[in-house]
């Protein structure tokens, strides 16, 4: 969730604005390492989101999802 608000900070702040802004391949590459959430998580019982929100994999998708981005995305 951190990294959601962060990303978009620095979209908006780049300039960037999907109003304006004519649809490219725009890529969204994310370095992460530690999840302090899957800890803070793992002393309850798993339900359907538990996965997609702790997979490190799915971050960069989850952002480029958000914005609508269809270039190549990289976590």
């Amino acid at each position: 969730r951190l990294l959601m608000e962060v990303a978009y900070q620095a979209v908006a702040q780049s300039g960037y604005f999907l109003d304006e802004t004519p649809k490219a391949n725009v890529g969204c590459y994310i370095g992460a390492c530690a999840v302090d959430y899957e800890c803070n998580v793992a002393c309850h019982k798993p339900n359907a989101f538990s996965s997609t929100g702790n997979l490190r994999g799915l971050i960069a998708g989850k952002i480029s999802h958000y914005f609508g981005w269809t270039g190549p995305g990289l976590t």
